[in-house]
């Protein structure tokens, strides 16, 4: 978890603004630095994937928002944010275990996640995505958050 919490600090120190898990999909076999495809829209009238009706994108990448709004909390120690970073990261992860169970940390340039007609306010849909880090042992670090947070995300 620490490797992560330094990758998303870094690079919003960099500029970087949205930060999201993605669950990836059976085609889809990114590293860090890979960019990532866009994902496609949720057909309603069907109940599955665009991808197999319309091809219908959904205008970025989609996955769980990794909240870090603590980023711009003023009097927050930097223990603090670690730990609101570790909290928010983890919740995205235990979410992200719905849709998959690859995943890889992304950032890009915006999120246009506007709609939240599928998922709940925790969507990303991250513009010009890219990797930053493949989360290999995802089990593994939920497991030893929970542990040490005695089960409070």
């Amino acid at each position: 978890m620490k490797k992560l919490i330094e990758i998303i600090l870094n690079k919003h120190n960099e500029g970087r603004q949205w930060f999201a898990v993605r669950a990836c999909k059976g085609d889809e076999d990114y590293k860090a630095g890979d960019c990532c495809r866009d994902s496609y829209e949720w057909d309603l009238e069907y109940d599955r994937s665009c991808y197999y009706t319309t091809k219908e994108t959904a205008g970025g990448t989609c996955g769980v928002r990794v909240d870090t709004d603590c980023l711009y909390w003023l009097g927050y120690s930097d223990g603090e944010i670690e730990n609101a970073l570790a909290s928010s990261m983890a919740d995205a992860l235990g979410r992200a275990h719905e849709y998959g169970n690859r995943f890889v940390l992304i950032t890009g340039s915006g999120n246009v996640a506007a709609d939240y007609c599928i998922d709940s306010d925790r969507e990303a849909r991250i513009t010009d995505a890219y990797v930053l880090a493949v989360i290999d042992d995802a089990n593994e670090i939920l497991s030893r958050f929970y542990a040490e947070t005695e089960g409070r995300p």
